[in-house]
């Protein structure tokens, strides 16, 4: 489905497989996209400048890309199921690129190489609330020019929750004093009002490790991966930290979902050959230390 330079338009109830782009919108204005099934194409929504764009109650699965938005203004992804999409380079659930004003609202992101990628985000309406994202290897991919406040998320399983480079200045964890939920984090909540007094710091030494060694990207989501991770998260310094959620969310806001699709074993297989090296990582240099 094509469609240029038109206004007000609805597309529902269609079941798109096995195309390019299962829909294609290109200087489209106040288009509903609403309760469609798209799978097994390249980009299941490609949406080039325009405003005022909905997408709406719609299960998304297994393209090589979800929803890719470029250049809209005033756009709003709600209430869909966006899974399965683990291409190596262009495994995102949703992209956002140069958009003004988007609302990433009460989604389930599950099972994709990236949940979230945003590369520049403006306007003071940018917002993530309520989302669940997780079992990807990454949920949120950010550039340092963007402007979005993350709010109610629920952070559950992913390889790593926050990827990020330079200044994240921009980004905001929290709204009226309500941040995150993120499984990892040991929450403290003294007065019960579902509030962990204690910060989550989050680091991206994983994002790192695979930029030094792009060949680890396949090996994401494996047990030896995590580990690596871990590894690297315990030798980093404060200066490192990308976020800062000041008011993390004790139980999620959304009911967590379960892996829509569980690891492929031969990868899993491959990545217990970093186990070792992981392990060596964490305590090799303690052993020195100890030794003198």
């Amino acid at each position: 489905i094509a469609l240029w330079d038109v206004t007000g338009a609805l597309i529902r109830g269609n079941m798109i497989e096995a195309v390019r782009d299962g829909i294609y919108l290109s200087y489209a204005s106040e288009v509903l996209i609403d309760g469609n099934r798209i799978a097994g194409s390249r980009y299941a929504v490609h949406a080039m400048f325009g405003s005022d764009l909905m997408v709406f109650e719609n299960e998304i699965r297994g393209n090589a890309s979800g929803l890719v938005l470029m250049y809209p203004a005033g756009l709003t992804v709600a209430r869909n199921t966006i899974a399965d999409h683990r291409a190596a380079a262009t495994g995102y659930a949703v992209l956002l690129k140069d958009v003004r004003d988007p609302r990433v609202v009460e989604n389930e992101i599950v099972g994709n190489a990236v949940g979230l990628k945003v590369e520049g985000v403006e306007g003071s309406a940018s917002e993530v609330l309520r989302n669940a994202i997780a079992y990807n290897a990454v949920g949120v991919e950010l550039s340092p020019r963007s402007t979005l406040t993350f709010s109610a998320n629920s952070f559950a399983g992913n390889v790593l929750d926050v990827s990020g480079n330079g200044s994240l200045a921009g980004i905001r964890w929290t709204k009226h004093g309500v941040g995150n939920h993120w499984s990892g984090h040991a929450a403290v909540d003294v007065d019960g009002d579902g509030r962990s007094e204690a910060d989550h710091v989050a680091v991206t030494a994983g994002d790192g490790l695979t930029a030094a060694v792009p060949e680890l990207k396949a090996l994401r989501g494996t047990i030896a991966f995590r580990v690596f991770e871990r590894a690297a998260r315990w030798s980093a310094t404060a200066a490192g930290a990308v976020i800062v959620d000041r008011s993390p969310l004790v139980a999620p806001v959304l009911e967590r979902v379960a892996p829509s699709r569980p690891l492929d074993v031969p990868v899993a297989a491959a990545g217990l050959i970093l186990l070792a090296a992981a392990i060596g990582t964490v305590v090799r240099p303690r052993l020195r230390g100890a030794l003198g």
